[in-house]
Protein backbone atom coordinates (compact mmCIF):
# COMPACT_ATOMS: atom_id res chain seq x y z
CA UNK A 1 0.00 0.00 0.00
CA UNK A 2 1.36 3.12 -0.87
CA UNK A 3 0.66 6.58 1.08
CA UNK A 4 1.63 8.40 -1.58
CA UNK A 5 -1.13 6.85 -3.55
CA UNK A 6 -3.33 7.56 -1.27
CA UNK A 7 -7.06 9.44 -2.63
CA UNK A 8 -6.97 12.18 0.13
CA UNK A 9 -9.50 12.84 2.34
CA UNK A 10 -10.82 9.54 1.26
CA UNK A 11 -12.58 9.10 5.16
CA UNK A 12 -13.83 12.70 5.22
CA UNK A 13 -15.58 12.70 1.88
CA UNK A 14 -16.45 9.18 0.42
CA UNK A 15 -18.26 7.98 3.45
CA UNK A 16 -21.95 8.27 3.63
CA UNK A 17 -21.18 8.66 7.18
CA UNK A 18 -24.94 9.62 8.42
CA UNK A 19 -26.25 6.82 6.53
CA UNK A 20 -23.48 4.65 7.71
CA UNK A 21 -22.94 5.08 11.56
CA UNK A 22 -26.36 7.02 12.21
CA UNK A 23 -29.34 5.15 9.93
CA UNK A 24 -30.69 2.17 11.86
CA UNK A 25 -29.54 2.55 15.30
CA UNK A 26 -30.76 4.75 17.96
CA UNK A 27 -30.04 8.59 17.84
CA UNK A 28 -31.23 11.78 18.65
CA UNK A 29 -31.48 14.61 15.75
CA UNK A 30 -31.14 18.47 16.87
CA UNK A 31 -31.86 22.00 14.09
CA UNK A 32 -31.53 25.34 14.36
CA UNK A 33 -31.77 28.17 12.41
CA UNK A 34 -28.48 28.93 13.44
CA UNK A 35 -28.40 33.07 13.33
CA UNK A 36 -27.25 34.92 10.86
CA UNK A 37 -23.17 34.23 11.09
CA UNK A 38 -23.58 30.34 11.36
CA UNK A 39 -26.63 29.65 9.02
CA UNK A 40 -28.88 26.64 9.60
CA UNK A 41 -27.28 23.45 11.73
CA UNK A 42 -27.89 19.87 11.89
CA UNK A 43 -26.59 17.91 14.73
CA UNK A 44 -26.68 13.79 15.56
CA UNK A 45 -25.61 12.30 18.26
CA UNK A 46 -25.68 8.74 18.37
CA UNK A 47 -27.09 7.56 21.50
CA UNK A 48 -26.30 3.79 21.64
CA UNK A 49 -22.18 4.12 21.64
CA UNK A 50 -19.64 1.75 21.75
CA UNK A 51 -18.14 0.68 24.76
CA UNK A 52 -14.69 1.22 25.79
CA UNK A 53 -14.58 -0.62 29.08
CA UNK A 54 -17.31 -1.32 31.58
CA UNK A 55 -18.45 1.71 32.72
CA UNK A 56 -17.27 4.05 29.39
CA UNK A 57 -18.72 4.08 25.94
CA UNK A 58 -17.90 6.34 23.13
CA UNK A 59 -20.34 8.19 21.06
CA UNK A 60 -20.11 9.40 17.71
CA UNK A 61 -21.66 12.64 16.40
CA UNK A 62 -22.10 14.68 13.31
CA UNK A 63 -22.73 18.84 12.76
CA UNK A 64 -23.68 20.03 9.46
CA UNK A 65 -23.00 23.59 8.49
CA UNK A 66 -22.45 25.59 5.81
CA UNK A 67 -18.69 25.10 6.31
CA UNK A 68 -18.60 21.50 6.33
CA UNK A 69 -19.25 19.02 8.45
CA UNK A 70 -17.62 18.26 11.46
CA UNK A 71 -17.31 14.59 13.57
CA UNK A 72 -16.54 13.75 16.72
CA UNK A 73 -16.15 10.68 19.05
CA UNK A 74 -16.81 11.73 22.65
CA UNK A 75 -16.23 9.28 25.75
CA UNK A 76 -18.56 9.03 28.81
CA UNK A 77 -20.20 7.09 31.31
CA UNK A 78 -22.23 4.39 30.28
CA UNK A 79 -25.81 5.60 31.74
CA UNK A 80 -25.23 8.85 30.39
CA UNK A 81 -28.52 10.69 29.58
CA UNK A 82 -29.00 12.30 27.00
CA UNK A 83 -28.83 16.00 28.21
CA UNK A 84 -25.32 14.93 28.89
CA UNK A 85 -24.63 13.65 25.98
CA UNK A 86 -25.54 16.40 24.40
CA UNK A 87 -23.69 19.03 26.85
CA UNK A 88 -20.62 17.27 26.14
CA UNK A 89 -20.77 17.50 21.87
CA UNK A 90 -21.50 20.77 22.49
CA UNK A 91 -18.27 21.09 24.71
CA UNK A 92 -16.40 19.02 21.81
CA UNK A 93 -17.84 20.83 18.73
CA UNK A 94 -17.03 24.62 20.94
CA UNK A 95 -20.67 25.52 20.15
CA UNK A 96 -21.81 28.71 21.71
CA UNK A 97 -24.07 28.50 24.85
CA UNK A 98 -26.40 30.84 22.64
CA UNK A 99 -26.89 28.69 19.95
CA UNK A 100 -30.38 26.81 20.49
CA UNK A 101 -30.94 23.74 19.29
CA UNK A 102 -34.28 21.73 19.20
CA UNK A 103 -34.31 17.68 19.29
CA UNK A 104 -36.63 16.92 16.87
CA UNK A 105 -39.39 14.63 18.58
CA UNK A 106 -42.25 11.94 17.24
CA UNK A 107 -41.93 9.33 14.99
CA UNK A 108 -43.03 11.02 11.68
CA UNK A 109 -40.87 14.09 12.29
CA UNK A 110 -38.07 12.30 13.46
CA UNK A 111 -38.54 9.66 10.04
CA UNK A 112 -39.16 12.89 7.35
CA UNK A 113 -35.54 14.61 8.66
CA UNK A 114 -33.86 11.41 8.79
CA UNK A 115 -34.89 11.25 5.20
CA UNK A 116 -33.86 14.83 4.32
CA UNK A 117 -30.42 14.02 5.81
CA UNK A 118 -29.85 11.01 4.14
CA UNK A 119 -30.80 13.00 1.05
CA UNK A 120 -28.94 15.98 1.64
CA UNK A 121 -25.32 13.69 2.40
CA UNK A 122 -25.71 11.80 -0.73
CA UNK A 123 -26.32 15.43 -2.73
CA UNK A 124 -22.79 16.13 -1.52
CA UNK A 125 -21.17 13.33 -2.41
CA UNK A 126 -18.89 13.94 -5.50
CA UNK A 127 -18.47 10.07 -7.17
CA UNK A 128 -17.90 12.22 -10.62
CA UNK A 129 -15.45 13.96 -12.22
CA UNK A 130 -14.59 16.03 -15.67
CA UNK A 131 -10.85 16.76 -17.03
CA UNK A 132 -10.42 18.63 -19.71
CA UNK A 133 -7.03 17.45 -22.25
CA UNK A 134 -5.24 20.06 -24.50
CA UNK A 135 -2.54 19.27 -27.01
CA UNK A 136 0.51 21.37 -27.31
CA UNK A 137 2.79 20.29 -30.68
CA UNK A 138 6.32 22.07 -30.87
CA UNK A 139 4.89 25.06 -32.90
CA UNK A 140 2.52 25.89 -30.24
CA UNK A 141 4.90 25.89 -27.31
CA UNK A 142 4.81 29.35 -27.65
CA UNK A 143 1.54 29.99 -29.38
CA UNK A 144 -1.46 31.70 -27.82
CA UNK A 145 -4.38 30.24 -26.35
CA UNK A 146 -7.10 30.78 -29.11
CA UNK A 147 -4.23 28.88 -31.24
CA UNK A 148 -3.34 25.50 -28.58
CA UNK A 149 -7.69 25.20 -28.64
CA UNK A 150 -7.78 24.95 -32.25
CA UNK A 151 -5.40 22.21 -32.53
CA UNK A 152 -6.92 19.21 -33.68
CA UNK A 153 -4.23 16.93 -34.53
CA UNK A 154 -4.14 13.19 -33.43
CA UNK A 155 -0.39 11.92 -32.68
CA UNK A 156 0.66 8.50 -31.84
CA UNK A 157 2.20 9.96 -28.52
CA UNK A 158 -0.85 11.45 -28.01
CA UNK A 159 -3.13 8.50 -28.46
CA UNK A 160 -1.13 6.56 -26.60
CA UNK A 161 -1.50 9.13 -23.48
CA UNK A 162 -5.03 9.12 -24.30
CA UNK A 163 -4.73 5.00 -23.24
CA UNK A 164 -2.82 5.90 -20.08
CA UNK A 165 -6.19 8.31 -19.25
CA UNK A 166 -9.05 5.78 -20.16
CA UNK A 167 -10.85 3.91 -22.64
CA UNK A 168 -12.01 5.33 -26.06
CA UNK A 169 -15.91 5.38 -26.03
CA UNK A 170 -18.64 6.09 -28.62
CA UNK A 171 -20.50 9.41 -27.68
CA UNK A 172 -23.59 8.04 -29.71
CA UNK A 173 -26.06 6.33 -27.35
CA UNK A 174 -23.67 6.54 -24.22
CA UNK A 175 -25.38 5.54 -21.54
CA UNK A 176 -23.14 6.44 -18.57
CA UNK A 177 -21.56 9.99 -17.24
CA UNK A 178 -21.49 12.20 -19.66
CA UNK A 179 -19.45 14.97 -18.11
CA UNK A 180 -21.97 17.65 -20.05
CA UNK A 181 -20.89 15.84 -23.22
CA UNK A 182 -23.92 14.90 -25.52
CA UNK A 183 -24.85 11.56 -26.42
CA UNK A 184 -28.02 12.31 -28.88
CA UNK A 185 -26.32 14.44 -31.85
CA UNK A 186 -22.98 14.47 -31.86
CA UNK A 187 -23.01 18.07 -31.43
CA UNK A 188 -20.02 17.86 -28.62
CA UNK A 189 -18.25 15.11 -31.35
CA UNK A 190 -18.36 11.51 -31.95
CA UNK A 191 -15.82 10.24 -29.29
CA UNK A 192 -14.33 11.02 -26.06
CA UNK A 193 -11.96 9.33 -23.05
CA UNK A 194 -13.72 7.81 -19.83
CA UNK A 195 -12.47 5.87 -16.86
CA UNK A 196 -13.61 4.04 -13.53
CA UNK A 197 -11.42 4.65 -11.04
CA UNK A 198 -11.99 3.59 -7.49
CA UNK A 199 -15.90 4.61 -6.93
CA UNK A 200 -15.78 7.30 -9.38
CA UNK A 201 -16.83 7.45 -12.81
CA UNK A 202 -14.63 10.51 -15.01
CA UNK A 203 -15.03 11.76 -18.43
CA UNK A 204 -12.66 13.48 -20.07
CA UNK A 205 -12.78 16.58 -22.70
CA UNK A 206 -10.11 15.87 -24.91
CA UNK A 207 -10.30 19.50 -27.04
CA UNK A 208 -8.93 17.99 -30.47
CA UNK A 209 -11.99 15.43 -29.88
CA UNK A 210 -14.67 18.47 -29.61
CA UNK A 211 -15.93 20.19 -32.55
CA UNK A 212 -13.43 22.51 -34.58
CA UNK A 213 -15.03 25.68 -36.25
CA UNK A 214 -13.04 27.12 -38.83
CA UNK A 215 -15.13 29.92 -38.38
CA UNK A 216 -14.25 30.40 -34.58
CA UNK A 217 -10.78 31.58 -33.84
CA UNK A 218 -11.66 30.78 -30.27
CA UNK A 219 -13.02 27.81 -30.61
CA UNK A 220 -15.79 28.58 -27.84
CA UNK A 221 -17.27 25.16 -27.90
CA UNK A 222 -14.00 23.53 -26.81
CA UNK A 223 -13.59 26.77 -24.45
CA UNK A 224 -17.27 25.97 -22.93
CA UNK A 225 -16.25 22.60 -21.43
CA UNK A 226 -12.20 23.18 -20.95
CA UNK A 227 -12.87 26.55 -19.56
CA UNK A 228 -15.19 25.38 -16.78
CA UNK A 229 -12.76 22.32 -15.87
CA UNK A 230 -11.12 22.99 -12.19
CA UNK A 231 -7.89 20.42 -13.33
CA UNK A 232 -6.35 20.52 -16.83
CA UNK A 233 -3.94 17.82 -18.60
CA UNK A 234 -1.55 19.50 -20.71
CA UNK A 235 0.19 16.77 -23.34
CA UNK A 236 3.40 18.27 -24.84
CA UNK A 237 4.52 16.41 -27.90
CA UNK A 238 8.13 14.78 -26.82
CA UNK A 239 9.61 17.60 -28.91
CA UNK A 240 7.31 20.57 -27.67
CA UNK A 241 10.02 22.31 -25.38
CA UNK A 242 8.24 24.05 -23.11
CA UNK A 243 4.83 25.61 -21.90
CA UNK A 244 3.07 28.56 -20.17
CA UNK A 245 -0.10 27.45 -17.90
CA UNK A 246 -0.43 31.49 -17.45
CA UNK A 247 -1.25 31.46 -21.28
CA UNK A 248 -5.00 29.75 -19.87
CA UNK A 249 -7.10 32.50 -18.91
CA UNK A 250 -10.04 30.76 -17.45
CA UNK A 251 -10.45 31.41 -13.82
CA UNK A 252 -11.88 28.01 -13.37
CA UNK A 253 -8.90 26.07 -14.39
CA UNK A 254 -7.09 26.26 -11.06
CA UNK A 255 -4.31 23.23 -11.61
CA UNK A 256 -2.37 21.95 -14.55
CA UNK A 257 -0.81 18.66 -14.93
CA UNK A 258 1.54 19.01 -17.80
CA UNK A 259 2.82 15.74 -19.12
CA UNK A 260 5.16 15.16 -22.07
CA UNK A 261 6.97 11.26 -23.17
CA UNK A 262 10.32 11.21 -21.55
CA UNK A 263 13.60 12.11 -23.79
CA UNK A 264 14.80 8.36 -23.15
CA UNK A 265 12.90 6.36 -25.38
CA UNK A 266 11.34 4.66 -22.63
CA UNK A 267 7.48 4.86 -22.06
CA UNK A 268 7.45 7.13 -18.80
CA UNK A 269 6.70 10.72 -18.77
CA UNK A 270 7.90 13.64 -17.85
CA UNK A 271 5.35 15.49 -15.32
CA UNK A 272 4.99 18.29 -13.81
CA UNK A 273 2.07 20.28 -11.83
CA UNK A 274 1.19 23.99 -11.71
CA UNK A 275 -0.95 25.10 -8.86
CA UNK A 276 -3.16 28.12 -9.01
CA UNK A 277 -1.50 30.18 -5.84
CA UNK A 278 -4.48 29.55 -3.40
CA UNK A 279 -4.85 25.64 -4.49
CA UNK A 280 -2.37 23.84 -2.12
CA UNK A 281 0.51 20.84 -3.47
CA UNK A 282 -1.22 17.52 -3.56
CA UNK A 283 -0.31 13.66 -3.53
CA UNK A 284 1.30 11.93 -5.66
CA UNK A 285 4.44 13.81 -5.67
CA UNK A 286 6.61 12.15 -8.51
CA UNK A 287 9.87 12.58 -6.87
CA UNK A 288 12.77 14.86 -7.82
CA UNK A 289 12.86 13.34 -11.72
CA UNK A 290 9.29 13.82 -12.15
CA UNK A 291 8.16 10.76 -13.28
CA UNK A 292 5.69 8.63 -14.38
CA UNK A 293 6.35 5.36 -14.54
CA UNK A 294 5.74 1.58 -14.32
CA UNK A 295 2.70 -0.10 -16.75
CA UNK A 296 0.11 1.55 -18.00
CA UNK A 297 -1.87 0.65 -14.88
CA UNK A 298 0.56 2.25 -12.47
CA UNK A 299 0.71 5.27 -14.49
CA UNK A 300 -2.89 5.43 -14.76
CA UNK A 301 -3.78 4.95 -11.02
CA UNK A 302 -0.84 7.71 -10.29
CA UNK A 303 -1.87 9.91 -12.62
CA UNK A 304 -6.13 9.87 -11.77
CA UNK A 305 -5.20 10.09 -7.93
CA UNK A 306 -2.95 13.65 -9.20
CA UNK A 307 -6.22 14.75 -10.80
CA UNK A 308 -8.73 14.22 -8.19
CA UNK A 309 -6.57 15.07 -5.31
CA UNK A 310 -6.19 18.28 -7.41
CA UNK A 311 -9.42 18.90 -7.91
CA UNK A 312 -10.42 18.25 -4.47
CA UNK A 313 -7.90 20.66 -3.25
CA UNK A 314 -9.11 23.13 -5.48
CA UNK A 315 -12.36 23.22 -4.12
CA UNK A 316 -11.64 24.28 -0.77
CA UNK A 317 -9.59 27.54 -2.01
CA UNK A 318 -10.29 30.90 -3.35
CA UNK A 319 -13.70 31.39 -4.43
CA UNK A 320 -14.83 27.36 -4.40
CA UNK A 321 -15.25 27.89 -0.64
CA UNK A 322 -17.76 30.83 -0.66
CA UNK A 323 -19.55 28.72 -2.99
CA UNK A 324 -19.56 25.41 -1.51
CA UNK A 325 -21.10 27.82 1.64
CA UNK A 326 -23.69 29.28 -0.12
CA UNK A 327 -24.79 25.36 -1.36
CA UNK A 328 -24.62 24.18 2.00
CA UNK A 329 -26.37 26.55 3.57
CA UNK A 330 -29.13 26.73 0.89
CA UNK A 331 -29.53 22.75 1.01
CA UNK A 332 -29.40 22.46 5.13
CA UNK A 333 -31.99 25.72 4.94
CA UNK A 334 -34.03 23.34 3.36
CA UNK A 335 -33.35 20.62 5.61
CA UNK A 336 -34.39 22.31 8.79
CA UNK A 337 -36.94 24.61 7.64
CA UNK A 338 -40.89 22.70 9.20
CA UNK A 339 -38.51 21.67 11.97
CA UNK A 340 -37.48 24.76 13.74
CA UNK A 341 -39.71 27.71 14.28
Amino acid sequence: HNPNLVVEETLERDVLYYKTFFVGRAHDNYVSTGGDSDGPLALSIDAEGVALTATQRRYKALLRSKRGDRRVSVSMSSGASRQQRLKEVRAALALPDALALVRVKGDEATAALERKLVDYEAKLLVTRYKFGVLHVTRELADAAEDEIYANSAMTPAFERFLGVLGERIDLLGWSGYTGGLNTRDGSTGKQSVFTRFHAFDVMFHIAALLPFSADDTQQVERKRHLGNDVVLVVFLEPDAAHFDARKLTSHFNSVFVVVRPAADGSDAYDIATVYKSDVRVVRPHFGPASRLTGSRDDMHTALLTKLVNAERASMTSGEFVGLDMRTRNLMLGDVVSGFVS
